[in-house]
């Protein structure tokens, strides 16, 4: 009968892997493995935002802070939307958070 390797036995990492100890354990990531996120990351990321009603879900994400009481983070949210493209025009509850005016709760 032929025997196994041990279930924890892994392949030698290639010269170029970044290697590290995390609590005492040896880590080594490839290149392959960075690359391989970035591609898949950039992607998704634009896909997401790409999908039809994903910019009034959006809005209604923010309007719902607003509502909240979370001023503050609904302006932070919409800062982040307008770097991609997404903007609180015409909607006079989102506009008072930008420009800090209309009723607080």
């Amino acid at each position: 009968m032929q025997s196994l390797p041990p279930p924890t036995a892994q392949p030698r990492p290639g010269a170029n892997a970044l290697r590290f100890e995390l609590a005492g354990i040896p880590v080594a990531i490839q290149p392959s493995f960075w690359l391989g996120t970035i591609l898949f990351g950039l992607d998704s990321s634009q896909r997401a935002f790409q999908q039809a009603g994903s910019a009034e879900d959006a809005r209604q994400a923010a309007r719902a802070m607003v509502r909240g009481g979370q001023r503050a983070r609904a302006a932070a949210w919409l800062g982040e939307l307008a770097g991609r493209g997404v903007t609180a025009e015409g909607d006079p509850e989102l506009e008072s958070v930008l420009l800090g005016s209309g009723p607080r709760s």
